[in-house]
């Protein structure tokens, strides 16, 4: 082989291997972020028979800051919807979905699901979509614990990875 066949051959290799950290290094952005909500609006439901369990849904609108990591959602609103079933000693399991929409007016969709303990909720969450420049994101994150820290007034941490798209 000559050596003009043997360094093309190198950089090629080296082309192909420096495509592969790059697209590594952007499939897997860590990230960690907060949300400080405002509750707007809050309906909740006795459950029939068992004295001192809820159902409820929510609305909670907020404001989300980067912690470290990637500036994604720095500065993004929030609207989040959910429910959530709690017994008296503030045990059970909500879920909803948050939009986020950044000065531009593009999206980020994130559904949550939590185990809630003592008033304080955690799980796993999921980014689900986005719209405009955000297009095929996708990433996993965990939250909480989420808790209630004035009137009607919540905070929340995330940590996790996102996903751009190629």
């Amino acid at each position: 082989m000559s050596r003009y066949k043997i360094t093309a051959l190198m950089a090629l290799f080296t082309f192909a291997f420096g495509l592969t950290l790059v697209g590594e290094a952007v499939a897997g952005e860590k990230l960690k972020f907060r949300a400080v909500w405002y509750n707007v609006k809050f309906e909740p439901y006795n459950v029939p028979g068992e004295e001192g369990r809820m159902v409820f849904v929510f609305e909670d609108r907020g404001i989300m800051t980067t912690l470290r990591g990637t500036k994604i959602f720095d500065g993004m609103a929030a609207v989040d919807v959910g429910f959530g079933d709690l017994d008296k000693t503030g045990t059970g399991f909500g879920q909803g979905t948050a939009e986020c929409t950044d000065h531009d007016g593009d999206k980020i969709y994130l559904t949550w699901e939590a185990k809630v303990s003592n008033g304080a909720w955690s799980g796993p969450g999921t980014i689900v979509r986005g719209t405009g420049k955000f297009e095929g994101l996708k990433g996993k994150a965990t939250h909480g614990p989420s808790v209630r820290v004035g009137p009607n007034q919540i905070y929340t941490e995330w940590e996790g990875e996102l996903e751009r798209p190629r």
